[in-house]
């Protein structure tokens, strides 16, 4: 779900959107939401408009992320479009930063 971007704390979160419809119609304006374990909103956006059985990949581009930071990407907050399951409106994961290459002041070198 996040990718590590060249500054510090900024992420580009990623999620698939998939539109499993309940009555054959289309659904629009589906908004979604980056939020932090505490329930603090990161970001939000809203897709225009999707077709029955159309995916589309939501994007959002977040500063101030904490290595191993829990997220929670929510779609369709508001409950405005009618799901097959109203229970997959959301994904947690847990934001990785890749190695530092200058480590921190906690960091001690051993020697033998």
């Amino acid at each position: 779900m996040a990718m590590t971007q060249d500054e510090p704390g900024r992420m580009i979160v990623h999620a698939t959107v998939r539109y499993r419809d309940v009555h054959g119609s289309v659904a629009r304006h589906i908004g979604y939401q980056l939020r932090r374990e505490n329930g603090e909103v990161l970001a939000q956006e809203s897709i225009t408009q999707l077709e029955p059985g159309e995916a589309r990949l939501a994007l959002m581009t977040v500063d101030g992320m904490i290595d191993r930071e829990r997220l929670t990407m929510v779609v369709d907050q508001a409950g405005t479009v009618a799901e097959a399951n109203e229970e997959s409106n959301s994904l947690s994961v847990t934001a990785v930063f890749g190695e530092q290459s200058n480590p921190s002041a906690d960091h001690r070198r051993l020697d033998a």
